[in-house]
């Protein structure tokens, strides 16, 4: 127990700058004892208050053990205690967003949380949202190995008594062989690759479809936002719709590569697993066990490691679909811009006829206007363009006849109207 106990001291899995350990499967085989540790990255749907309380436990446990032993400085803590914290998808693929300013707006700005917020949260009072609304996590499993005896460690866990458990329970089959711990190392990898792409009871009464259902669901969600907005009367572009629009298919985008970054991870330390884990290495392997309990469960790793080559797949169709989206919703917009940049030059066209038409009014009947209103003041110097209309019998009576009408001659006024017309123009 004392040769255990040093051992998983001295791989107790810790770095004094982060408060996550790097993925790996490592090995230190020798004819007196199999020593072996392995961190293995999990993807786990968790709710946001969950999450939260995950960073105040931490919070807590930090303090406490400041003032347990007395002035240590932060780092000092860390390396000491080796305490490990849950991080979310962003956390986990950018370790420095851990703890920043951006961490709390990244982390609630996820696919599934906005999915979730967009189908429900309509219909859900803002208490309850942190209980329910989900986020993608990346806990780290830790298992060691010391001769026949495997130790595990996953902070992940459910307090519902009716939910899935995301951590295998060690209820192995009964032909399983104890003295086997290679297989017992196995068939919990292959457990977490296999949870990832099932159906997560978050509660009893909650249950959700897997990550990459989720992210499917939000690539046809946006392809149903851009048709839409598109074929939406207003000809004129929203600058809000269309940055909302590029953000999520952005965001699906960035997810997928982060989870795609992941299951590369986990199939990096499979393949190693499975690699370090031969026949040859069994101790004290039952004669009387049938071949193929012993095969199957060995192949358990193995399959799990095919059931990462299809959720890779499956990314990389989602990944694509969401790729021909965005050209064709960038398509789609530039079209409308366009139709509308055409509506908005033939209503320029027809304001400028307008504009035309009421400035040929403007020019012409203005100065018209003006000399009529000027002419028709009695003014004695414009006595010399009057001209006397002549009587009935066609005779013309004197200027000085009570009887004779003095009016304009068009002539004259004609000259005079078309010098103010010349000078205006």
């Amino acid at each position: 127990m004392q040769d255990l106990t040093k051992s998983l001291t001295y791989f107790a899995p810790g770095d004094p700058s982060s408060n996550q350990q790097e993925y790996n499967h490592v090995s230190w085989p020798s004819a007196r004892l199999n020593i072996s540790f392995t961190v293995f990255p999990c993807l786990v749907l968790a709710t946001r208050k969950k999450m939260q309380n995950g960073k105040n436990k931490y919070q807590d446990a930090i303090q406490a053990l400041d003032s347990l032993w007395g002035s240590l400085t932060q780092d000092r803590q860390l390396s000491t205690c080796n305490l490990q914290l849950d991080q979310t998808l962003d956390e986990a693929y950018f370790p420095s967003l851990s703890g920043s300013r951006a961490a709390k707006t990244i982390n609630t700005d996820q696919v599934v949380a906005r999915e979730f917020e967009r189908n429900v949260g309509s219909r859900m009072d803002e208490e309850d949202m942190d209980d329910k609304v989900p986020l993608l996590m990346v806990p780290q499993l830790w298992i060691w190995r010391v001769g026949h005896c495997v130790t595990t460690a996953y902070s992940t866990a459910t307090t519902e008594p009716n939910a899935q458990k995301p951590m295998y329970d060690g209820k192995f089959p009964v032909e399983l062989p104890t003295n086997r711990p290679d297989l017992h190392i196995g068939l919990i990898l292959a457990h977490h690759v296999e949870a990832c792409g099932e159906q997560i009871k978050l509660t009893v009464l909650d249950t959700v479809s897997s990550p990459l259902q989720r992210f499917e669901s939000a690539l046809v969600s946006r392809m149903s936002d851009v048709e839409e907005y598109v074929d939406s009367p207003s000809s004129s572009g929203d600058k809000f719709t269309e940055k909302r629009l590029i953000h999520s298919i952005a965001d699906i985008r960035g997810e997928l590569a982060m989870i795609s970054e992941i299951i590369q991870e986990q199939d990096r330390i499979l393949k190693a697993f499975i690699s370090d884990t031969t026949e040859s290495s069994a101790e004290g392997e039952e004669v009387n066990l049938p071949d193929w309990n012993t095969l199957q469960y060995r192949l358990r790793p193995q399959k799990a490691r095919h059931r990462l080559e299809q959720y890779l797949r499956r990314i990389k169709k989602i990944d694509n679909a969401a790729e021909r989206l965005e050209r064709s919703m960038q398509d789609k917009i530039e079209l409308k811009r366009t139709y509308a940049s055409i509506k908005d030059a033939h209503n320029s066209l027809l304001i400028s006829m307008a504009v035309v038409g009421f400035t040929v009014i403007t020019v012409i009947f203005a100065p018209l206007a003006f000399l009529t209103a000027l002419f028709a003041l009695d003014i004695e110097g414009f006595d010399q363009l009057k001209v006397t209309l002549p009587l009935k019998n066609g005779t013309v009576p004197d200027d000085d006849d009570e009887n004779a009408v003095r009016v304009y001659s068009s002539k004259k006024m004609a000259g005079i109207f078309g010098k103010c017309l010349g000078c205006n123009l």
